[in-house]
């Protein structure tokens, strides 16, 4: 009784290091929630561009990628400045 409480949180740990197996599959996924965003137009003093809403980052120091999503912008509208944007999604490995 008293292994299966010292093991208990041992095995906790394990589960939570991450989801994924790899970098590269944590790439994937993060590749295939990237997909669901759309395109939106905005338009500074250099003209007008065209970017997808979903983009992200690799964080080297976490072992982990970062999901971001770009805010308040609006699908078949011209937005105006460049929208702020924050992570909505980690990709641990």
């Amino acid at each position: 009784m008293k292994i299966l409480i010292f093991l208990f949180p041992i095995f906790l740990a394990s589960c939570s290091i991450g989801k994924y197996g790899s970098l590269s599959e944590a790439n994937s996924a993060c590749q295939n929630w990237g997909i669901g965003g759309f395109l939106f137009e905005w338009e500074n003093k250099f003209g007008k561009r065209k970017w997808s809403t979903r983009f992200f980052s690799y964080e080297e120091e976490t072992r982990q990628y970062l999901g971001f999503e770009y805010q308040n912008v609006k699908k078949n509208k011209v937005n105006q400045g460049f929208p702020k944007s924050i992570v909505k999604k980690r990709f641990k490995f």
